[in-house]
């Protein structure tokens, strides 16, 4: 997978998705490209976490478009599809035995929990909480609502941007040479905080966590 600090998304994804972003041309195609790319980012961590993705954002698309007709049941199935697969992933060790007692094998690569799982499925619920609350927060466009989940930049460690902010921005670009070295300044500054300060307190935060009983204060 691409992270954010990896030589390969620093040195080569990165620059290359800037360079040719730029002679795309119309707001539109930007959109377009961008997401394409954020499809390529994800799946190359894995293909079948991309197919959940797609299907994720897919649910919760049409789930919006209940929400947008007014069924008051959108959200509540909202809440338990998307917990519902976090969870199926954050226990796995609990249910994986008992279709191995049953004779049923999974695969090794559908076990693996998808990078950025926890973002995109509170999305999807904030999403759909949303448009619940107000229809015009939503969108009829299968686009739109798979652009804010998969958008490369918050997938894997966010923030949760609500959707209306985010499509804001897809009508309009507002670019110019201060706000892009604005922005690549921020780039930086994040990138050093987390590789100087939050890589170096996790390497301490899990030798605490694996010290087990060690640490305990009795």
């Amino acid at each position: 997978l691409l992270y954010y600090d990896s030589i390969a998304f620093l040195c080569f994804f990165l620059p290359i998705l800037l360079v040719l972003e730029a002679f795309v041309k119309g707001t539109r195609g930007k959109n377009i490209f961008l997401l394409a790319a954020g499809v390529v980012f994800y799946a190359s961590g894995s293909f079948h976490a991309l197919i959940l993705l797609l299907i994720s954002a897919a649910v919760n698309w049409g789930l919006g478009l209940l929400a947008m007709r007014g069924k008051k049941t959108a959200v509540f199935l909202a809440v338990v599809l998307n917990i519902g697969l976090l969870a199926a992933y954050r226990y796995s060790g609990v249910w994986i035995p008992v279709f191995s007692a049953a004779g049923v094998s999974i695969p090794a690569a559908a076990l693996a929990m998808p990078a950025g799982l926890s973002f995109f499925t509170f999305k999807g619920i904030s999403y759909v909480a949303d448009v619940s609350r107000r229809r015009e927060a939503g969108s009829r466009s299968f686009f739109e609502v798979l652009f804010y989940l998969s958008f490369f930049p918050q997938i894997m460690s966010g923030p949760l941007e609500r959707f209306e902010a985010f499509r804001q921005q897809l009508s309009v670009r507002d670019r110019s040479a201060v706000r892009t070295a604005r922005g690549l300044r921020r780039f930086a500054l994040g990138l050093a905080k987390k590789l100087i300060l939050s890589g170096e307190a996790g390497l301490v935060a899990n030798a605490a966590f694996s010290a087990g009983e060690a640490l305990d204060a009795r």
